[in-house]
């Protein structure tokens, strides 16, 4: 605990967390490109190819897939330098691929392009995180590592009211003045108070953190961070100590928790808005429409951050899940009618923007930060980075999956079919947050690990009593061997005081004797 932050504290925090969200910025430029944009570059008639399904789910996986790839780098590179510098590098290329992108004209420049900011997103994701867990304190940690999710709805809102007014080029080239503008804000961000004592630069260390807190007394919060640091290095992180009992309950939780959540749908939802509004049958404006979600999205993701540190975690991530579920649902339901009976489901034209939209209400207030925020509690210190290595691939790659196979999934379920799935998902997760994930709010990372460490079964009554017998037969072994050694040195004892009275014995008769014999001897004389 670092105590009270000062209101200039939380704000520069807040601040300095968009350049740690820098992987949410890139999923949210990249799946709202994916999301407006591709639509815009299909009804321009100066595109210069052609994409068929095929080629669109490729473009919009090909993003997750290099994701998935780019964590396995990240640690790596923080050997080098701090997560602040580069992430601040990383938006060099960032900026090269949506240029790219605005000025290829062929469908390999735009998966070169796609790949390059996948493979930013990938390696700023486990980067990210740790930059933001090791800038922050106890009492905004809930809002701060929920930023990453807050920083994609803000960049999906900002480019889908951009895609009413700016072609597919527009929008490729306005991303990359954002992420110039970004790269400016950087350079006036500190680096990780934690990595800098990681480099004995201790005076840099206090400087941030006076910086991050707004206060100059910061005394007690550096020698915490010096005694974990001191800690990490006495045991220091190996990947393969992930397998390690004692993190297995944890890991077990976000794995479980990660895998439902990408399998509840919303990254297709949020990839293929548009798309899913005209097969819909909506009467609004598909852009319009994805508008309004991204808008309700923002909102919600925003107030939402606010809650997780009064309400708690697991409310929200329980309510979140079955509202998220009943929303998906509802939609495939209404996907079922308009295909059995498309006349009665003209009547209820109003359902697919009104079931995206609180499905985008739902999953914003709880699920959308929840793998950012226990990332975050659940994992130690000193494995924190490989923690945060695996679970940014595995993340990113069911992402990817679930994206690569919707139109897959729709050919083979239907509409209806696939929204069901998503349902059924979706409150999958609520069930095992209700069951298994305990409150997180308000404790420490220390209270945290111990909770969720695996502890040795206690013994049983009967290992206890075997255990005591054995005690209490040694303890009457030594007694008695004890015993009979002292018996023995007593009779050893006994026995040479009897040898010695004996030999003074004889010694006393044969001084008699030759008393006597000298006697005879002066007699005869």
């Amino acid at each position: 605990m670092s105590g009270t932050e000062s209101p200039v504290g939380v704000r520069d925090v807040v601040i300095c967390a968009s350049l740690g969200s820098l992987s949410g910025i890139i999923a949210s430029t990249g799946g709202t490109f994916s999301a407006v944009g591709i639509p815009s570059f299909e009804r321009d008639e100066n595109a210069p190819f052609i994409m068929g399904e095929s080629e669109k789910a490729a473009f919009n996986s090909v993003l997750l897939l290099a994701m998935t790839f780019g964590p396995i780098v990240g640690p790596f590179m923080t050997t080098l330098e701090g997560p602040r510098t580069i992430l601040l590098l990383l938006l060099l290329p960032i900026i090269a691929s949506w240029l790219m992108l605005a000025f290829g004209d062929t469908i390999y420049v735009f998966f070169i392009s796609r790949t390059i900011l996948g493979m930013c997103g990938g390696i700023s994701s486990s980067i990210g995180q740790i930059y933001l867990t090791e800038i922050t304190s106890v009492e905004v940690r809930g809002f701060i590592s929920s930023t990453g999710m807050l920083a994609q709805c803000w960049y999906a809102f900002i480019g889908s009211v951009a895609a009413l007014f700016l072609s597919w080029r527009g929008l490729a080239i306005l991303n990359a003045v954002l992420m110039t503008v970004h790269l400016l804000l950087a350079f006036l961000f500190p680096e990780s108070p934690t990595w800098l004592l990681r480099k004995s630069t201790e005076m840099k260390a206090r400087r941030a953190l006076t910086f991050l807190r707004g206060k100059e007394n910061v005394e007690v919060e550096l020698l915490d961070l010096q005694s974990r640091v001191a800690k990490s290095k006495v045991h220091s992180q190996k990947f393969l100590d992930l397998l390690d009992r004692k993190y297995a309950k944890a890991l077990f939780v976000l794995f479980v928790i990660a895998a439902l959540r990408q399998l509840s749908g919303a990254f297709v939802v949020f990839s293929y808005t548009v798309e899913i509004f005209e097969s819909a049958g909506s009467r609004l404006s598909s852009t319009l429409s994805t508008v309004i979600i991204s808008a309700v999205q923002l909102i919600v993701n925003f107030l939402s951050n606010g809650l997780t540190d009064r309400i708690g975690r697991k409310k929200l991530y329980v309510s979140s899940a079955i509202l998220s579920g009943l929303s998906q649902t509802a939609f495939g339901a209404y996907y079922y009618q308009l295909h059995k009976n498309p006349a009665a489901a003209e009547k209820f034209h109003w359902v697919p923007l009104l079931t995206l939209i609180l499905f985008s209400v739902a999953f914003s207030f709880g699920l959308a930060s929840s793998i950012f925020v226990l990332r975050t509690e659940l994992i130690p210190m000193n494995v924190r980075d490989s923690a945060s290595t695996v679970m940014s691939v595995f993340n990113n790659f069911a992402c990817f999956l679930t994206v690569q196979y919707y139109y897959s999934m729709r050919s083979s379920l239907t509409e209806a079919g696939v929204f069901w799935f998503y349902g059924a998902a979706c409150i999958a997760v609520g069930i095992f947050c209700l069951l298994v994930l305990p409150e997180t709010n308000g404790k420490s990372l220390d209270e945290l690990e111990e909770a969720f460490a695996v502890k040795k079964p206690p013994k049983n009554d009967s290992e206890d009593e075997l255990k005591s017998s054995e005690v209490r037969l040694d303890s009457e072994f030594v007694e008695t061997a004890d015993r009979s050694e002292l018996e023995l040195d007593a009779s050893s004892e006994e026995f040479s005081s009897n040898e010695e009275e004996l030999e003074e014995v004889m010694n006393a008769e044969v001084d008699d004797g030759n008393s006597n014999d000298s006697r005879c001897a002066a007699g005869s004389s």
